[in-house]
């Protein structure tokens, strides 16, 4: 893994993480919340139906799709992230820390996506059958929150502790990348926990903050991966000699 490798996916980590701390955010309160889309999801929370929020999606289809492709985008771009991270952190070792973060990854981008598809379908379906669709949707909806929300934040949440903890123990940026890493663990271990306490019950709050925090640990990994490419990348070519070596930032 050469440093223009590591320098290209630490500007892809930033990317991801603005759209994800700051754009979406953003697109939420300038876009959703004055067309009414937090009134639907309480008043969906309030009836435990989903006929509201069927109803506003119908009228602002739009709106739905740039949200989930908001959503999805910072998830693809990282898609190559927990390779990178692995080789950083442990070397030749770590591979099943790379599966779980490519997992959890996968989920979050799979399901933003599957969660576009099955809401402008029930939404294009809910003007002829209201009863009929909103009780269908409550289930899809249900079983998508339950895959996404509890196995996608469990298996991002076991992947950022194995991370972090070990760069939280090195001084300078590491520690801080470490730290963050660790909340962003917990706000997602927390999403899903409350995701199967009550699966019906939205959890938007949560599950933003989890992934704005996920966003702000992003943009650090990127700026870590961009100061560090030209060392990451020497001790990247000595480490494929000698696979048993991990990548050792500490003496930067």
């Amino acid at each position: 893994m050469t440093a223009a490798i590591i320098r290209s996916r630490g500007q892809a980590a930033i990317f991801a993480g603005i759209i994800l701390a700051l754009v979406v955010p953003l697109f939420r309160l300038g876009a959703l919340v004055p067309t009414g889309y937090a009134d639907a999801i309480a008043q969906s929370a309030a009836i435990k139906d989903y006929s509201p929020l069927l109803s506003w999606a119908g009228g602002h289809l739009s709106l739905v799709v740039v949200t989930a492709l908001l959503q999805a985008m910072p998830f693809v771009v990282i898609v190559a992230l927990p390779y990178t991270l692995r080789r950083v952190v442990f070397g030749a070792d770590g591979r099943v820390a790379q599966t779980i973060g490519l997992a959890g990854i996968t989920v979050y981008a799979l399901f933003a996506l599957i969660d576009l598809i099955t809401l402008v379908a029930f939404a294009r379906q809910f003007v002829q059958h209201p009863a009929l669709i909103g009780g269908r949707f409550r289930d899809m909806a249900i079983t998508e929150a339950l895959i996404s929300n509890v196995l996608g934040g469990i298996l991002l949440t076991v992947w950022l502790v194995i991370l972090s903890i070990p760069m939280a123990r090195i001084d300078g940026l590491e520690r801080w990348v470490g730290f963050a890493g660790v909340l962003g663990a917990a706000l997602f271990g927390a999403s899903a926990l409350l995701t199967l306490y009550n699966p019906s019950q939205p959890v938007g709050s949560v599950v933003g903050s989890a992934q704005g925090w996920f966003g702000a640990w992003l943009i650090l990994v990127g700026v870590l991966l961009i100061r560090r490419a030209p060392a990451l990348g020497d001790e990247a070519a000595e480490s494929a000699e000698m696979p048993s070596e991990p990548i050792n930032t500490a003496s930067r």
